[in-house]
C-alpha cells in the first residue's frame, strides 16, 4: 500500500515535470482553486529522472517501508541531498512520537480482549438496551482504532529520526516536526464534522488520494472513494464502507450550508449557540463516523450486513432523513461575515 501511493504520486510527479510543465506554469487567471492546484504540482515536479540509486533509496527508504509514512519524492531528495535544511529537535521529536505510540499500542492491547471486533455483529450486544449497545460499540471501535493511532506514530517517530518532515519553526520558536505526521489523534477524535474527520484521518493517504485522485478526476467523489476501497483491498467491507461515504459527506454540506449559519451571531461572529452546535455536531459525528466505517473492521458481507441489520439501518435512515430536513431550511442571507 505504501508502495502504491510512493510509485503512483512519483509517476505523476515526473509527468508534470515532463510532460505537462508547459500547463502548470499557467493556471488561469479566473480559477483560484486550480491555480492552486497548479502550485503544488509545480512544487512537487520531477524535471528528470533520478539515479537508480536516489530512485531506490526513496522507494524501499526504511523507517517507511512497513507501515509509511508516504511523503513526496521531492522531500526525500531535498533532504537526501542537503537543499532542505534538517532542523533541531529530531531526536527529541522522534522519541516523543515513539513513546505516544507505544501508549496507544498499550491501551489497545489491555483493552482490546475484553471488547472484540466480533462486538459489531454479535447477537449477545445486538439485544443490549441502545444506550449500552452504542457504548459498547464505541469503546470496540476506539480499541480498534489504537492499534493505528500505535503503528502510524511509531513510524512518524522513525521517519523523523532520518530527518523527514521538518517544517520550520512553530510561533513559540520551537521546531515543528509534522510533515510526515499521520494524524492528530484527538481533533480527529472531537472533529464537529464529517469533513473535519474525513480530513484529520490518516492525512497522509488523504493527500495522496486529493493530489493524484481527485484533483485529476474533476474532483469526483465517487471516483476519490471507489479508488480509496479497491487501495485497501477486495473486502466488501471495504466498498460498503467507502461507498456510503458520499451520504455524510452530503448531509455535512447541506448542515454546512443551510443549518450551521442559524448558530451565528448577526455579525458572523461564534457565541453560545455555536458551541452548542459544535459539541452536538462532535457527538453525532462520533457515532456516525463509527456507524459507516465498521465494515471496514468486520469485512466479510455476512458480517456488516449483519451489523448493520442488529443496528436496524438506524444510520442509514437517520442520515436520508437529515439530508432531507437541511436541503429545506432557508438559507440565511443576514450574515455580515462568512466563517468557514
Amino acid at each position: 500500500m505504501v508502495l502504491c501511493m510512493k510509485l503512483t504520486s512519483f509517476a505523476f510527479n515526473y509527468y508534470d515535470g515532463v510532460v505537462d510543465s508547459e500547463r502548470i506554469k499557467n493556471p488561469p487567471a479566473d480559477n483560484k482553486a486550480l491555480a492552486k492546484v497548479f502550485a503544488t504540482r509545480r512544487a512537487l515536479a520531477i524535471n528528470q529522472l533520478p539515479s537508480v540509486i536516489e530512485y531506490l533509496g526513496y522507494v524501499y527508504c526504511f523507517p517507511t517501508l512497513l507501515a509509511g509514512p508516504s511523503f513526496e519524492f521531492r522531500e526525500y531528495v531535498d533532504v537526501t541531498n542537503g537543499t532542505k535544511i534538517v532542523g533541531p529537535g529530531r531526536v527529541k521529536a522522534g522519541l516523543s512520537k515513539l513513546a505516544v505510540g507505544l501508549f496507544y499500542c498499550g491501551i489497545m492491547s489491555t483493552g482490546a480482549p475484553y471488547f472484540p471486533f466480533t462486538n459489531f455483529y454479535s447477537e449477545d450486544v445486538a439485544v443490549l438496551p441502545w444506550y449500552q449497545q452504542i457504548a459498547t460499540l464505541y469503546v470496540t471501535f476506539f480499541l480498534f482504532k489504537c492499534r493505528f493511532y500505535g503503528c502510524w506514530t511509531v513510524a512518524e517517530g522513525a521517519t523523523v529520526l532520518s530527518g523527514f518532515g521538518y517544517e520550520g519553526q512553530a510561533d513559540d520558536g520551537s521546531p515543528r516536526w509534522n510533515g510526515v505526521q499521520y494524524m492528530n489523534v484527538w481533533e480527529f477524535e472531537l472533529a464537529s464534522c464529517h469533513r473535519d474527520s474525513t480530513r484529520k484521518w490518516n492525512r497522509i493517504t488523504q493527500g495522496w488520494l486529493e493530489k493524484y485522485i481527485y484533483t485529476r478526476t474533476n474532483n469526483s467523489l465517487t471516483a476519490t472513494y471507489f479508488v480509496s476501497a479497491f487501495w485497501h483491498g477486495f473486502y466488501p467491507g471495504y466498498y460498503l464502507f467507502f461507498m456510503l461515504m458520499p451520504l455524510p459527506t452530503l448531509v455535512n454540506r447541506a448542515a454546512h450550508k443551510r443549518l450551521r449559519p442559524w448558530f451565528l451571531e448577526a455579525d458572523g461572529s461564534e457565541g453560545t449557540k455555536k458551541r452548542i452546535y459544535d459539541i452536538v455536531g462532535s457527538v453525532a459525528n462520533a457515532l456516525g463516523i463509527h456507524y459507516i466505517a465498521f465494515p471496514f473492521i468486520t469485512l466479510g458481507w455476512d458480517n456488516s450486513i449483519q451489523g448493520y441489520i442488529n443496528l436496524k439501518f438506524s444510520g442509514h435512515i437517520i442520515l436520508v432523513v437529515l439530508w432531507v430536513i437541511f436541503s429545506f431550511i432557508p438559507v440565511r442571507k443576514d450574515i455580515k461575515t462568512k466563517h468557514e
